[in-house]
């Protein structure tokens, strides 16, 4: 059976511990109430970009 991990890096989210969240930026909310592009997070000194990766999944297949 294939294993897939898509979560976010846990040590990248638990440095974030005990800094400042400055801000956010995305796209307008217009059509859909969910980002499909980068969201930028300002948090401490530093600048992150998540972006929102859609692509086919073989769940079933074979390690390749």
């Amino acid at each position: 059976m294939k294993t897939i991990d898509m979560r976010f890096d846990s040590n990248l989210i638990q440095s974030w511990i005990g800094k400042l969240f400055v801000k956010f930026k995305c796209d307008a909310f217009e059509l859909t109430n969910s980002v499909t592009q980068i969201v930028g997070l300002y948090i401490g000194d530093e600048v992150y970009a998540f972006t929102n990766v859609q692509e086919a999944v073989d769940y079933f297949g074979k390690d390749g």
